[in-house]
């Protein structure tokens, strides 16, 4: 799930017209179809990843420790959520150049 503010405003706020409308609105699918480039990291990986260096970090101490393997996952994990960051930051700010519906009191 992603932060459910953006969440909220994308799907609640945005002055969408029909044409722009996301049909999918988890995060990659409302980034997808506003043109952000995802690169696919594959299902439930995010979690695996983690589970995974903070089992290795707590194996074997610090970085310097860690098998090229553990640093790959580790790299992967950061990329994943950098990309994150990025396609709610880049959905937001196209929602709001789309403008927010006007409000009826």
């Amino acid at each position: 799930a992603w932060y459910r503010n953006a969440h909220w405003f994308l799907k609640r706020q945005v002055a969408w017209s029909k044409a722009t409308r996301p049909r999918n609105w988890t995060l990659d699918g409302v980034a997808g179809h506003l043109g952000f480039k995802l690169k696919r990291y594959g299902t439930k990986q995010a979690t695996q990843r983690l589970r995974y260096t903070l089992q290795f970090a707590e194996r074997y101490g610090d970085i310097r420790h860690f098998t090229p393997t553990a640093k790959a996952k580790w790299t992967k994990l950061l990329n994943y959520n950098r990309q994150d960051v990025e396609a709610l930051k880049f959905a937001t700010e196209v929602g709001l150049a789309l403008g927010i519906k006007p409000t009826t009191n």
